[in-house]
């Protein structure tokens, strides 16, 4: 985060946002989806090759969640730095 704002990434196919508590999506067809990083047990993308760019996520008591990310090169990067931003704060327990 910079200037108390979250971390934001501009996908394609929506916008992945983090406050350094919450992990949220804009976009993808769906409602936006809200997700507090103590209930995150995994966290991963994949290039699959029929796919594509997909992350998932598996949240305590939920059915894993997928999102196709549409990321070039420099969006991948992006998210990827978003990421570990999202597992080191996992990794410290923030919020748990």
């Amino acid at each position: 985060m910079s200037g108390g704002q979250p971390d934001e990434v501009v996908l394609a196919s929506g916008i992945v946002s983090f406050d350094g508590r919450v992990l949220e999506f804009f976009g993808q067809g769906n409602a936006s989806r809200r997700i507090h990083v103590a209930t995150i047990e995994r966290l991963e993308t994949s290039d699959g090759r029929f796919t594509g760019s997909t992350l998932r996520i598996d949240v305590r008591g939920e059915p894993d969640v997928y999102y196709n990310l549409g990321a070039d090169d420099a969006q991948r990067a992006e998210l990827e730095a978003l990421l570990a931003k999202v597992n080191a704060a996992r990794s410290a327990g923030e919020g748990a």
